[in-house]
């Protein structure tokens, strides 16, 4: 499967990658929404999941959904977030 991961914490999207890899995906990694465009609008084959956080510096992942929507309409999304989160 072709996973595309977004967030701007690295560990987090780090981690994702290894793990994902390991289990025998293509994974491609944005570190920003402006990376996370590039990959989406230069994507040979269009990307079968995303795990795409809400919260990200440049573009939002609320405005990168809507990309992902037009470009990528079969995708399976998974929003991750820091709201609520009290630290």
């Amino acid at each position: 499967m072709k996973v595309l991961v977004v967030d701007d914490e690295k560990i987090i999207s780090s981690a994702l990658q290894r793990i994902l890899a390991r289990a025998g995906h293509e994974v491609k990694v944005a570190n920003h929404g402006v990376e996370a465009m590039q990959l989406i609008e230069s994507a040979e084959h269009p990307f079968e999941f995303c795990f795409l956080d809400l919260l990200m510096p440049e573009v939002s992942g609320a405005a990168i959904l809507d990309i992902l929507k037009v470009k990528m309409p079969a995708a399976t999304v998974f929003m991750m977030t820091a709201y609520g989160d009290n630290s």
